[in-house]
């Protein structure tokens, strides 16, 4: 608003086939003079004449200006952090749609010398807190169970430690727990949950910023690549 623009925010719902319509309509249509697009799917086409930048894509774009949060070389030091701290039974709650953080989070266990264990991969149809609390039950009903849980994001975290709450299991006493984006809420001092900080203030400033030096200038076509640790 300080520099005179007008932000118009279009929502997708995670639908690649409505993310793909969305960004062909604003291009196409040339209604917006610039378009950051959080998350981009496979299916979305560019137009290389229209200044973009895509923030946190699940893949590699050659065609935009792109900032992503390092999530699989922060996954690599989390799983570090808890093997020192003693554990090798690790497991990982998700949902359908992070099966990303999901793959760095193998990665992250090979890296470490690790055993993957299959039983320790809960990937959960519903989101948010009701992910970790359909997860839990499962893992609590295996007969060999693991020490310690990654889960996909705080929601989730929040969400396995009030089932183990209420089936009588104590954090981090009986289960070590580590969520990521470290949502405000996961500073309580009720909840204390251990979580991975990204950093979306300087990555939000850093897609504005490089927007707007394709705006003032065409003949900026440099398009740069930039993961935030």
């Amino acid at each position: 608003q300080s520099q005179g623009f007008v932000l118009t925010i279009a929502l997708s719902s995670f639908n690649s086939k409505k993310e793909s319509e969305l960004v062909s309509y604003f291009t196409s249509t040339k209604c917006v003079d610039g378009i950051i697009i959080i998350s981009a799917s496979s299916k979305v086409c560019f137009d290389k004449e229209m200044p973009i930048v895509a923030v946190n894509t699940r893949r590699d774009i050659s065609e935009v200006d792109c900032i992503n949060a390092a999530y699989k070389e922060t996954l690599v030091e989390t799983i570090a952090y808890l093997k020192e701290c003693g554990h090798t039974k690790i497991a990982f709650i998700g949902e359908t749609l992070t099966k990303r953080r999901q793959r760095f989070f193998l990665n992250a266990m090979r890296v470490n010398q690790l055993e993957v264990n299959n039983d320790y991969l809960f990937v959960e149809k519903m989101r948010f807190e009701e992910a970790g609390k359909l997860a839990i039950p499962k893992l609590l009903a295996l007969e060999d169970k693991p020490t310690a849980i990654l889960c996909a994001y705080d929601d989730i975290a929040l969400g396995a430690i009030q089932a183990l709450h209420a089936n009588g299991k104590k954090v981090p006493d009986d289960f070590s727990i580590v969520g990521i984006d470290d949502m405000p809420v996961s500073s309580y001092d009720e909840i204390s949950l251990t979580s991975i900080k990204i950093n979306r203030d300087l990555i939000c400033n850093m897609a504005v910023d490089l927007l707007l030096k394709k705006l003032d200038s065409k003949y900026f076509t440099l398009h740069e690549k930039i993961s935030i640790k």
